[in-house]
């Protein structure tokens, strides 16, 4: 996958995101996605916070800016992916909620 790729991954994450929280705490009038994202969001927004949320989005933004500027995207995905263990094992220990992988 080359850079364009990877910023289009990253930015589509913002979008999931979004779509958790909003899910989360509306009645979905204000979601943007279709069927299958809202079935995937929904799953993911018991584990999604605005708090952690908002991170995430930080998070994803910060490494699409690395890799518009040329830095080694191996890297800036290993380290995205240990913060996000960080942010969701934070949440895990506040709200007690386990995450499932099946």
């Amino acid at each position: 996958m080359g850079r364009e790729g990877q910023k289009e991954l990253l930015a589509y994450g913002c979008f999931m995101i979004r779509e958790c929280i909003v899910l989360a705490n509306s009645d979905g009038r204000l979601s943007r996605s279709t069927s299958e994202e809202k079935k995937m969001a929904e799953g993911l927004g018991r584990y999604i916070t605005a708090g952690t949320g908002k991170e995430m989005i930080r998070l994803f933004e910060g490494a699409r800016i690395h890799i518009e500027g040329n830095v080694n995207p191996k890297i800036v995905f290993f380290d995205i992916s240990l913060k996000l263990c960080n942010i969701f094992s934070a949440s895990q220990r506040k709200t007690g909620k386990t995450i499932r992988v099946h």
